[in-house]
C-alpha cells in the first residue's frame, strides 16, 4: 500500500508534469506512513533511483531533461507558481543556509555557453507585460523590523573564484567579469529605448546612495561616489567637480579642426552675487603656493602657456582678451589685465607687477610692448594720484641700446633712442630737475 500510493504521488508530480510542484507538510498517516519523516525518507529513496545520486548519475540526452514541470493557467488574479522550494530556519546558529543549490561539475571544455541557472520569459509573437513588470530572474531581501541588524545582506552575491596557479590573459576576445550584458537587438529598438540600469526608490540627500550627481558603492571598506552626467554624450553636470590629486589632475589632449570658430576649454559664467566691499567673484581661480625649494632657473607659475606654430597663423597670442559693450553698468574701472603686489613677508630680490623677457630678434618689428590704439587715449601710460608711484620713471642698469651717451654740451650724460616717423631722435636726460 506504502509503495502504491508513492508511486502514484510521484508519477504525477514528476512524469506527468502537473501545474506545479510542491512538498509541504501533509497528514500522511492515512496513507499508511506512520510520520512525514518516513514519507520524505521514502521519496528521497525514490527520487535517488530515478534521477540518480552522486555515485550513479543519470545521463542526459539533447532534448530529453531528466525533470520537466509544464504548468499553464488561465487565472487572471492571484500568484501563480510551478516550483515552491520553502526553507524555515528552525533554530539560531552559524549553520549555512542554502535553499536551492544547483553545481555544475567539469574536468572537460564546455561549449559556447554553460549556465548553472537559466531563467527565461518568452512573450511569443503576441504578449506582453501589458503595463506590468517583468524580469527574468528576480531576488527579494526582507529585513527585520528591527534596530541595526547585523551582518551584511545583497539581493545578488556574485562570486569569481579564481584559484592558485590559474593564469589569466588581458583579452578583448576572452573575459572575465562579474557580470556581461548583451543585447540581441538588430533593430537596435533596445539600443534607442532602454537602459543599463534602472534604479527606483532613492532618496537624493547627503550621505545616502544618491546625492546630487553620485552614486555611493564601496570598494572593500572604502566608500567611493559614480559621478553622473546630466547629459549624453558628454560630462555634464550641475555640481562641483573637485580635485585633489597630487599631480596633473586635469589633463587635456585635443584637436581642433574643421572651418568654424571652437575651444579646447570653454567657460561660460552668468554672474548673478550680490558682493559687499573688498569680495570677489572669479570664472577662474587659482591659488598656487610655492612649497618645495626650486634652485637655479627653477620657477614656480600660477598660470603657464605655452604657444608654437606649424601653419600660418595672422596674429598668435598666448593671452587674448575681448571686452564687451557693458550696456546698463556702470563700472567704476575696467582693464584688461590687473596685478596687485602684496608687500611680502619674505626675503624678496626682485619685485615686479609686470615682467617681460624676449629672445626674439628675427620679426620684421621687436618690441617689448605693442599698443595700438582704436580710439584717441588720454594718455599711454597713466600714474594715478594716491600716493608717491615711484622713485623713477624708468630704471635702467647700464648703458645699453636704447640708452646712449650724451655727446652735446649740457646738464645730463644720457640720452633715450626713439623712433619717430621713421626718423631716429633722442630723449635728452638730465641729472637734475
Amino acid at each position: 500500500m506504502k509503495k502504491l500510493i508513492l508511486i502514484l504521488v510521484l508519477m504525477f508530480c514528476l512524469i506527468f508534469s502537473l501545474n506545479s510542484l510542491a512538498f509541504e507538510k501533509v497528514d500522511v498517516t492515512g496513507a499508511g506512513f506512520a510520520t512525514y519523516a518516513e514519507f520524505t525518507a521514502k521519496v528521497q529513496e525514490f527520487l535517488a533511483a530515478g534521477l540518480g545520486t552522486s555515485g550513479t548519475e543519470v545521463t542526459v540526452v539533447d532534448g530529453t531533461p531528466v525533470v520537466s514541470i509544464y504548468g499553464t493557467s488561465s487565472a487572471v488574479t492571484g500568484t501563480l507558481r510551478d516550483v515552491v522550494v520553502n526553507y524555515e530556519v528552525g533554530a539560531a546558529g552559524a549553520a549555512n543556509v542554502e535553499a536551492l543549490y544547483v553545481n555544475v561539475d567539469s574536468e572537460y571544455a564546455t561549449g559556447s555557453w554553460t549556465n548553472a541557472i537559466v531563467g527565461r520569459i518568452d512573450y511569443g509573437l503576441l504578449g506582453s507585460a501589458s503595463g506590468g513588470m517583468a524580469a527574468s530572474i528576480c531576488a527579494e531581501m526582507n529585513l527585520a523590523p528591527i534596530a541595526s541588524p547585523g551582518g551584511s545582506y545583497y539581493n545578488v552575491h556574485s562570486y569569481f573564484n579564481v584559484p592558485t596557479g590559474a593564469t589569466l590573459i588581458d583579452s578583448t576576445a576572452f573575459n572575465y567579469a562579474f557580470e556581461r550584458y548583451e543585447s540581441l537587438d538588430p533593430d537596435h529598438e533596445f539600443d534607442l529605448y532602454g537602459l543599463l540600469w534602472h534604479i527606483v526608490g532613492l532618496d537624493d540627500a547627503t550621505t545616502k546612495i544618491l546625492y546630487n550627481n553620485t552614486l555611493k558603492i564601496q570598494i572593500d571598506t572604502t566608500k567611493w561616489y559614480i559621478p553622473l552626467s546630466s547629459a549624453e554624450g558628454s560630462y555634464t553636470t550641475a555640481y562641483p567637480i573637485v580635485s585633489t590629486y597630487g599631480g596633473t589632475a586635469i589633463s587635456v589632449a585635443s584637436t581642433l579642426a574643421g572651418a568654424a570658430a571652437d575651444d579646447c576649454v570653454s567657460i561660460v559664467v552668468n554672474d548673478t552675487t550680490t558682493l559687499a566691499a573688498a569680495a570677489y567673484s572669479r570664472s577662474l581661480y587659482i591659488s598656487h603656493t610655492n612649497a618645495g625649494i626650486k634652485s637655479g632657473n627653477g620657477e614656480g607659475n600660477g598660470l603657464g602657456i605655452d604657444i608654437d606654430a606649424t601653419a600660418n597663423v595672422t596674429s598668435l597670442y598666448g593671452i587674448s582678451l575681448y571686452s564687451g559693450t557693458m550696456t546698463g553698468a556702470t563700472i567704476n574701472r575696467v582693464a584688461g589685465i590687473y596685478t596687485y603686489m602684496d608687500e611680502p613677508v619674505g626675503t624678496v630680490n626682485a619685485i615686479s607687477c609686470l615682467h617681460l623677457e624676449t629672445a626674439a630678434v628675427s620679426g620684421t618689428t621687436n618690441d617689448f610692448i605693442s599698443i595700438r590704439a582704436h580710439g584717441l587715449q588720454d594718455s599711454i601710460i597713466a600714474s594715478r594720484a594716491g600716493g608717491a608711484a615711484a622713485t623713477h620713471f624708468l630704471d635702467f642698469t647700464g648703458v645699453f641700446a636704447p640708452v646712449e651717451a650724451f655727446n652735446a654740451a649740457g646738464n645730463g650724460d644720457y640720452s633715450i633712442k626713439c623712433y619717430i616717423n621713421g626718423e631716429t631722435t633722442y630723449i635728452h636726460t638730465y641729472d637734475a630737475p
